[in-house]
């Protein structure tokens, strides 16, 4: 099973890696107009402001009308994200899989419900995906029938998935030492702080903090320490 776990640090890895670029690699947002970088909702990245769009004023508040270099560049980020659902959907089964090896009675209860907590939000994320690239379409005014209400509902159901899955997998890693304890805590905020973000929508980027910290300890560890993960 060190292969196994081994594996895991890749994924995670990968995750971590596609995430940072998808932040800060290029093409990068520019401002747009007299906003001085505020963006409508009070978030604080693009991304997670397309997700939560209300009128096509917002959307072009956002990525700017039709024809600014921030639609283009939303398009690429959208293309560099559906490579992270896939990462992350895989890391959510890999430690399913890893939790139901776990020796109580409903691990591997817990470890299906994460799993297919998991892919259920890759689901809702390319649905979400597919429905900013159709809003991308869209001119100032111009009527938005149900595409951004889905985007808003595919988010919100994705996040919500998201972190019900982090907080069950959280318990594959209590109980060991406590570095890799330390991995469940980051895990366990990660949920906590998102699903206060589900409530002040806004907040929700601050789970990426406690979420990348916990990754990047799963990484080192999957790698140097994964005789430490297993029975």
């Amino acid at each position: 099973m060190l292969w196994f776990v081994r594996a895991i640090g890749i994924v995670s890895a990968l995750v971590l890696l596609v995430a940072l670029y998808m932040q800060f690699g290029r093409p990068r947002f520019i401002e747009v107009g007299e906003q001085g970088g505020k963006l409508p909702g009070g978030f604080g990245g693009h991304m997670l402001a397309m997700e939560f769009v209300r009128s096509t004023e917002d959307i072009e508040a956002i990525v700017g009308a039709p024809g600014h270099p921030n639609r283009m560049t939303m398009r690429r980020k959208i293309e560099v994200d559906n490579v992270w659902i896939g990462c992350y959907a895989l890391l959510f089964v890999f430690v399913s899989i890893l939790l139901g090896t776990r020796q109580f009675p409903s691990a591997m209860y817990l470890a299906v419900v994460a799993a297919l907590c998991g892919f259920a939000a890759a689901g809702f994320d390319i649905i979400e995906n597919r429905g900013i690239l159709r809003a991308l379409e869209l001119t100032k005014g111009a009527a938005a029938s149900d595409i951004l209400p889905l985007i808003r509902e595919a988010a919100l159901l994705k996040w919500a998935l998201v972190f019900v899955s982090m907080a069950i997998l959280a318990i594959t890693f209590f109980g060991r030492d406590e570095w890799v304890s330390l991995i469940g805590y980051c895990f366990a905020t990660t949920a906590i702080v998102g699903f206060v973000g589900l409530w002040r929508n806004p907040l929700l980027g601050l789970s990426s903090l406690p979420m990348a910290v916990g990754l990047l300890l799963l990484t080192v560890q999957a790698f140097w320490r994964a005789d430490q993960f297993l029975p």
